[in-house]
């Protein structure tokens, strides 16, 4: 393996065990509820029933968007979504595009956090934006060093697939999707590893907090 400049993109490999890329999209729906008509006696003065009541959003048991996990989310209703994405720029990591899919499910719980999201990227394929590499060019890399670079990134993703397990509550995991479907440019992320594997927090634009852990399993080859 050539030996990577710590400039430019090399400390791109990092980031990518470190945060991953995810990118899904989504929609939900009311339901009106007809409620049953109201037999009054003449001797008694009721104040009158509305014809209909609002039930709570409903979201799809699957979906392929943001719009309908970030509904969901909103009242952690299970869900399981794989979505796939091309040429999309990546939310963590400047000049970089990124193709391939990535799954959520949404998990209810008890106590305090009492709504999980996990999500995964089974399939990710990195690529660099004509002007991310005009930028490492411009710090002293070779053609040759990106596209070796690149290859040895993807290479990487071939064998292992990080999932993130976040338990947390309907509003935290709802910001965080929000922000994601703007593709991530809000987002702050924090990763710390130690002896017992990687925590990463995400805090939202709206300022609430998503501590995820990661697992990192090997792929099951076909």
């Amino acid at each position: 393996m050539n030996k990577l400049k710590s400039q430019g993109i090399a400390p791109i490999i990092i980031m990518i065990i470190i945060v991953g890329v995810l990118a899904v999209a989504a929609g939900g729906y009311f339901v009106a509820v007809k409620r049953p008509t109201s037999v009054v006696s003449p001797q008694t003065q009721m104040p009158p029933l509305n014809e209909y009541q609002m039930a709570p959003p409903t979201a799809p048991a699957t979906c392929d968007n943001y719009q309908c996990l970030i509904s969901a989310a909103a009242q952690c209703q299970p869900i399981s979504v794989i979505v796939s994405y091309s040429g999309m720029p990546s939310p963590f990591l400047s000049g970089m595009l990124v193709s391939g899919q990535t799954k959520y499910e949404i998990k209810k719980s008890s106590g305090v956090n009492d709504c999980v999201l996990v999500f995964s990227s089974p399939v990710t394929v990195f690529s660099i934006s004509n002007k991310g590499r005009e930028a490492a060019l411009a710090k002293g890399m070779t053609d040759a060093q990106i596209t070796a670079q690149l290859q040895t990134m993807n290479d990487s993703l071939k064998s292992v697939v990080g999932i993130q397990t976040c338990p947390s509550n309907t509003s935290a995991i709802s910001a965080y999707l929000t922000d994601m479907k703007d593709n991530g440019g809000n987002l702050k992320i924090e990763s710390k590893v130690n002896s017992t594997g990687q925590t990463t927090t995400y805090t939202a634009s709206a300022g609430q907090k998503l501590i995820c852990t990661t697992v990192t399993l090997p792929k099951e080859q076909p």
